[in-house]
């Protein structure tokens, strides 16, 4: 149980141990796909809360870059756009057409499935993603007041990746995936079981 008795003074390694574990495990069960960012989160969200680590839920836009000198083919990907501000058709029954990531209290974006990208764009080799949000992030990311649904915030990466880059945006209080099946307990419930079991 090294990682948890040092998450409290460098939480890093245990997240990306459990995003690292929960995607190896999306992978086994899915033929390689990764394209559940509900059901990953959702997961990601019940561990931590059973290691007694807030978190909660975001709706972002994540864009991964290639590299720079990129052939002229090899364009960004984007999970979770929010459009251009015209009004899109709905979603497939049982889909949602947001991408899910984790916030928590300690300030860290969780991202279990940033992966997904390269099924149709081999050439980012995206993987997990985990990283440290600026100190001055809590106040936009949590501090949301009632009813102000609008406001966003912006932040970007270099990744760990070869000259890869990420950036999210963020959609604080839309709850849309909440009516999705893969948020339902029961689809997880073997998810979390697996992953608090790797910690052992």
């Amino acid at each position: 149980m090294t990682l948890l008795s040092d998450s409290l003074s460098n939480p890093e390694p245990l997240y990306r141990h459990l995003v690292t574990t929960l995607n190896q495990k999306l992978r086994s069960d899915s033929d390689g796909r990764t394209g559940f960012c509900i059901l990953a989160t959702a997961t990601l969200l019940e561990v931590l809360n059973q290691l007694e680590l807030p978190a909660q839920p975001l709706r972002v836009e994540a864009v991964v870059y290639p590299p720079p000198g990129r052939p002229s083919d090899h364009y960004p990907c984007a999970l979770g756009s929010d459009g251009d501000g015209t009004r899109r058709p709905a979603a497939k029954p049982d889909h949602w057409r947001g991408h899910l990531a984790l916030v928590t209290y300690d300030n860290f974006l969780l991202d279990a499935t940033l992966d997904q990208v390269n099924e149709s764009n081999p050439w980012l080799e995206a993987r997990p993603f985990v990283a440290s949000i600026a100190p001055d992030f809590p106040v936009a990311w949590f501090g949301l007041e009632p009813g102000n649904e609008t406001w966003h915030a912006l932040a970007s990466w270099q990744t760990p990746w070869p000259s890869t880059r990420v950036r999210y945006l963020a959609f604080p209080g839309r709850g849309g995936f909440k009516s999705a099946p893969d948020w339902r307990p029961s689809h997880r419930r073997e998810l979390v079981e697996y992953v608090l079991s790797e910690l052992h």
